[in-house]
């Protein structure tokens, strides 16, 4: 079998995680959507380390890369290493202040981070009944 259709077998039968790290292992450097795909594979499947060592591959190629920018903040968020996610989703932001995926990691990062208080959920005193 080849090298695809292994990968589409092992991904129509649900096994997307195997096929990412197949696909990993044999996908050249420079293959940048290729090792994007198995990222995301990898990060939709919680491999979340494994995805973010792809992603600093697809990086030290093309350390401008709008998608593997993004997906390296999201990936570290996921992994709860806020004081590294923070400024790399900012970053993004400056570029593409409509990135709601990043908007809603940097959120969740500072929350997480426990840096939000007092910000949410918003104080309902005084809001006549029903108006909230």
């Amino acid at each position: 079998m080849c090298r695809d259709g292994l990968v589409k077998s092992l991904m129509a039968s649900g096994q997307s995680v195997a096929a990412a790290q197949a696909m990993s292992r044999w996908l050249a450097p420079d293959d940048l959507d290729g090792l994007m795909r198995a990222a995301a594979l990898l990060s939709e499947g919680g491999r979340p380390e494994e995805a973010l060592d792809i992603v600093r591959r697809v990086l030290s190629v093309s350390s401008d890369s709008p998608n593997a920018l993004v997906l390296e903040a999201l990936l570290l968020a996921d992994l709860g290493r806020y004081a590294e996610a923070e400024p790399a989703l900012k970053k993004i932001l400056r570029k593409d202040r409509e990135n709601v995926d990043a908007l809603l990691a940097l959120a969740w990062s500072i929350t997480a981070a426990g840096r939000a208080v007092g910000w949410w959920p918003p104080s309902t005193t005084g809001v006549p009944t029903g108006a909230a």
